[in-house]
């Protein structure tokens, strides 16, 4: 963060979260709070990210997995997909 002003620090992690980039937003966020204790835009984007991830982890899961159990139960192993 030492060649970014503020602002365009909490520019960047708020691109990087639109990216899809959270862990890296998350350092940028926790740079400026390092810094700035009470920057409100770096506190509120911090949670932000924070209410993302506890939401993220009731998502559904990767489709690579739903596709792997479902040929399991296609092909009648309902033993194993119950599992």
């Amino acid at each position: 963060m030492a060649k970014l002003s503020v602002e365009q620090a909490l520019l960047k992690a708020k691109s990087l979260t639109k990216k899809g980039e959270l862990a890296e937003a998350s350092k940028l966020y926790t740079a400026i709070l390092a810094a700035f204790p009470n920057n409100k835009k770096a506190q509120q984007g911090q949670a932000a990210l924070a209410k993302a991830n506890q939401s993220g982890a009731t998502q559904s899961p990767p489709e690579e997995a739903i596709n792997q159990l479902a040929n399991l139960f296609n092909q009648g192993q309902l033993a194993v997909v119950a599992k």
